[in-house]
């Protein structure tokens, strides 16, 4: 598990400092968050290369605490 992951000019990245474990991400996007411990986490064999970017997105904005960051340059 981990809080960033990156493939190319893609990252996304998750601030341990704002989560509070909600879980929206999770529910959102199984396949790239996990939550342990109260604290969204990545997942490393996501495969943000071929990943649907929206899709990671959307998953980043249901976070209430805005948590998430996704970066596509």
């Amino acid at each position: 598990m981990k809080t960033e992951i990156s493939a190319g000019e893609r990252s996304v990245r998750v601030d341990h400092l704002r989560c509070s474990g909600t879980a929206y991400c999770r529910d959102a996007l199984p396949q790239l968050f996990t939550v342990e411990d109260k604290r969204a986490w990545l997942r490393a064999d996501y495969d943000l290369a071929s990943a649907d970017m929206e899709v990671v997105e959307e998953a980043a904005a249901s976070c209430p605490w805005f948590a998430i960051t996704v970066d596509d340059t």
